[in-house]
């Protein structure tokens, strides 16, 4: 069986508002390995008067501090141990800002707040949290529940692309050690079911084939990787992926969906998609987008 290996360095995003602070309070809680550094890092405006500047910044530098206590006290209620607690501030937006000190730290793991969405131009862009989701490096952890104790009851959500292993890889790694089940869903559809004009047994017999290509294809998927460190459940689930993951995951009372996102060449580079979007905005628990 594969070993679990623990996590490295971590960067949390906070505004401080009770999102962040919920994000502060899960990294305490994740399985960082002793040596490692979790920071905690504020975006600053990259402009502002030099009167107001100065006072925004005496200002975060106080709610830094109010953050790193609450991290001290919830590693030593999850018995973390060995791990430093940092604070940093840095100018400009948050997902810039994030994705480049992420880099500079050698963040295995980046965690933030879901937040919420305010108004016209947040639904037409995303929210910070959606934005920063696309940022290229590293994996992102999306934090939508008060956090209780470790992850216990993981979803792996798959479309059996090449990510789907590293995505298993990290479901367990997030998980309590005792976690040795992991549900693996896959969604399949029918798509071009009403473009057919198929009589009744035809479309019977289509829908059918479609699910036996669906089920063989999972069936090898998780064959090829019985040497992960848990047991894999297939799941199989028949319609849209958005909500067949969110659904699946409200009928397990599941307190981690795992998600993987696609790499691409050209401009952007990464392929978030549609469906991990959708997931990461509406799940009601954590979500981590695996790269």
């Amino acid at each position: 069986m594969g070993e679990r290996r623990p996590i490295g360095n971590v960067l949390v995003g906070t505004d401080f508002t009770r999102h962040a602070r919920d994000a502060v309070v899960r990294a305490a809680w994740l399985p960082i390995a002793p040596g490692s550094n979790v920071t905690l890092l504020h975006a600053l405006p990259a402009r502002m008067r030099d009167d107001l500047d100065e006072r925004l910044r005496a200002t975060a530098a106080a709610l830094l501090g109010v953050a790193l206590d609450a991290a001290w006290s919830a590693a030593g209620r999850a018995s973390l141990r060995d791990v430093g607690f940092l604070t940093a501030v840095a100018r400009g937006p948050a997902e810039e800002e994030l994705g480049r000190r992420a880099r500079l730290d050698g963040a295995e793991l980046l965690v933030i707040g879901r937040g919420e969405r305010r108004g016209a131009r947040e639904r037409l862009l995303g929210s910070t949290a959606e934005r920063i989701v696309r940022v290229e490096e590293p994996c992102v952890l999306v934090v939508g529940a008060d956090p209780r104790g470790r992850y216990l009851r993981p979803l792996l959500a798959v479309d059996l692309a090449d990510v789907a292993r590293r995505a298993a890889e990290w479901a367990l790694r997030l998980c309590d050690p005792g976690v040795r089940e992991l549900p693996v869903l896959h969604a399949w559809d029918a798509p071009h079911l009403p473009l057919l004009r198929l009589t009744e047994a035809e479309a019977s017999r289509y829908v059918a084939d479609e699910e036996s290509v669906a089920t063989a294809r999972l069936g090898a998927w998780l064959a090829r990787h019985r040497d992960l460190d848990a047991r894999l459940e297939r799941v199989l689930r028949r319609g849209d992926p958005r909500d067949a993951i969110l659904d699946e995951a409200e009928r397990r009372a599941a307190d981690l969906i795992v998600i993987g996102a696609r790499r691409r060449s050209g401009i952007g580079g990464l392929l978030v998609g549609r469906v991990a979007e959708s997931v990461v905005r509406h799940a009601s628990c954590d979500v981590l987008v695996v790269r």
